[in-house]
């Protein structure tokens, strides 16, 4: 029941709450992203979801518009990065505008996190990655709070990935999102308080 129904009715009212809170924090990030750099405020991306279907996936740009196309993922190189995108990424805050995918239903707050198309199609031997199809992604995951958050540059590394965000598939429920949004919160916290 909570796998569809009542993780929908979540995933609306939680995203509701959230939007009400940052809507006036976005809007100063878009103007931030605006002045400090040429090119759009918003990134969009085609991502596969539930069922394999794929959606457009939304964050605020943090890269310069050289980088914004479909085969790069997300590393550490400071000279790609606009001049607040390192600042954006640290923070999670360049995720912020999935909630509004989130309330078109292509994502849930909670679940695997969408891949760029071309890293599921580079890891296509990894067989257990269709399995991740059975549920929405979401913005946050059981896999990005156990450390595999950010890019993928390993099989070994993706496999470790995919593994957990089958261990969230097969223990999904409404507690356990709960304990990964807090931890999502914490982490994201306990990297303001470290800098």
């Amino acid at each position: 029941m909570y796998k569809t129904f009542g993780k929908r009715v979540v995933d609306i009212t939680g995203s509701l709450i959230a939007l009400s809170i940052l809507a006036v924090p976005m809007v100063f990030v878009a103007l931030a992203v605006k002045l400090t750099s040429k090119g759009s405020v918003l990134y969009k991306q085609e991502r596969t979801g539930l069922n394999g279907k794929t959606f457009n996936i939304y964050k605020f740009r943090s890269l310069k518009p050289f980088m914004c196309f479909d085969g790069y993922q997300a590393n550490n190189n400071a000279h790609i990065k606009t001049p607040i995108g390192n600042f954006l990424r640290v923070y999670s805050i360049d995720e912020l505008p999935q909630i509004f995918n989130v309330l078109n239903g292509s994502m849930s707050l909670v679940g695997p996190r969408p891949h760029p198309i071309y890293l599921d199609q580079k890891y296509d031997s990894c067989t257990l990655v269709h399995q991740r199809y059975a549920v929405k992604p979401g913005i946050t995951g059981l896999a990005q709070i156990s450390g595999y958050r950010g890019e993928t540059k390993t099989l070994e590394e993706f496999t470790g990935r995919i593994l957990l965000d089958l261990d969230y598939i097969n223990q999904l429920s409404f507690m356990n999102d709960i304990k990964i949004v807090c931890k999502t919160a914490s982490r994201i916290f306990s990297t303001s308080k470290g800098s």
